[in-house]
């Protein structure tokens, strides 16, 4: 491998004109890259102190591990709250892989995966930065990942609520868990097929394409917006909701649960076969409005949960649907079994809070508390 300054006097000229655009007071050292064997691509760094950052010492890049030669590894070992990264075909400059990106230090890293205004990088394996001791990991607004993100993305906030904050642009699928304190903007631009787990989106989570079966939306407060462009087919817990969720397709089978107060609206297209729970508690008060384009199921009131002095209160909720079957018996039903019955709820961990989830294998009608 071979490591070089890249002097270009184009760049610096660029980011001459947009510093204030970038991060304000960022110096100007030259970016270091580290090319492969074969001198076709390279990985370029830089960060915010006047003298470029030394690999091995403050980074390291690896295209020799195996399957790093089209994906090369990325560890950041000094922490910068500007670090930018970005990998590249060298002759066309267009847009390269990145495999494992990681970080090694107890120090606090923000990365912007970025080539000027560009894509840093084309598929990214995984990025999971988590630093040790009480540190934090964020990517800075204005990343972008051009192809597809194949594995978890992992962001860590400090004790006192410092750092965890995601802003970034996936011009493809999104197929790993992402964790993250805050989701300030995340842009999908084809199917989310893993689980999201963030404390609040504050700004906008957009998925272009499908919700994938088989994982969950978890969010602990949503104030900005959550829209998903094809069909949903997985699972999303609300703690506190003020924002806004549209499914443009189908909802099939998503478990919608507003745990707490709020006056958040929810809309969507056919409810084909789910159960979708909104507002359960005692003491909970939410005000928002459920609007989907037609159900297929019964809609019902739900019964309270739990037995004794841990049954749960519902709170009322507007519910609208252009077209569908319209009973409202008391109770939840089964798809083709009249009557109550009970839900199996097996228990998951999330952040070491318990957390219930109906079972996967049953299909349970469209129920509204």
């Amino acid at each position: 491998m071979n490591r070089i300054l890249k002097r270009d006097v184009a760049f610096v000229t660029i980011i001459t004109i947009g510093v204030t655009g970038l991060w304000a007071g960022r110096s100007l050292a030259d970016p270091v890259c580290v090319e492969n064997s074969g001198s076709t691509k390279h990985v370029c760094v830089e960060w915010s102190e006047q003298d470029p950052p030394e690999e091995d010492e403050d980074f390291e890049v690896n295209y020799g591990c195996q399957g790093c030669s089209d994906a090369p590894t990325v560890v950041l070992m000094t922490g910068d709250d500007e670090w930018i990264i970005y990998s590249e075909v060298i002759s066309t400059q267009v847009a390269a892989n990145i495999g494992a990106m990681t970080t090694s230090d107890e120090e606090n890293y923000v990365v912007k995966i970025a080539n000027g205004a560009n894509a840093g990088a084309a598929n990214v394996s995984s990025m999971v930065m988590t630093p040790r001791g009480d540190h934090y990991s964020s990517i800075a607004s204005g990343s972008i990942i051009s192809g597809n993100l194949t594995g978890d993305l992992t962001l860590q906030e400090t004790s006192g609520g410092s750092g965890g904050v995601l802003s970034l642009t996936i011009g493809g699928n999104a197929e790993g868990d992402i964790t993250a304190a805050t989701i300030s903007t995340l842009w999908i631009g084809g199917n989310l097929s893993g689980n999201v787990d963030v404390d609040e989106v504050t700004g906008t989570m957009t998925v272009t394409d499908d919700f994938l079966a088989a994982y969950y939306i978890e969010a602990d407060d949503i104030s900005g917006s959550l829209s998903i462009g094809g069909n949903a087919y997985g699972y999303m817990t609300l703690q506190e909701f003020t924002g806004s969720v549209d499914v443009t397709g189908d909802v099939d089978f998503v478990w919608f649960l507003v745990a707490g107060d709020g006056s958040g609206d929810i809309t969507g297209g056919a409810v084909t076969s789910a159960l979708v729970l909104l507002a359960y508690g005692e003491g909970n008060a939410y005000s928002g409005t459920a609007e989907f384009g037609s159900v297929s199921v019964f809609l019902n009131t739900c019964p309270r949960f739990g037995a004794g002095d841990n049954r749960e209160t519902p709170a009322s909720v507007s519910v609208t649907y252009t077209e569908g079957v319209s009973s409202h018996s008391p109770g939840l039903q089964r798809s083709g079994y009249p009557g109550n019955v009970n839900i199996g709820f097996p228990v998951r961990p999330h952040r070491g809070r318990a957390q219930r989830m109906p079972k996967s294998n049953d299909k349970y009608v469209a129920c509204l508390l």
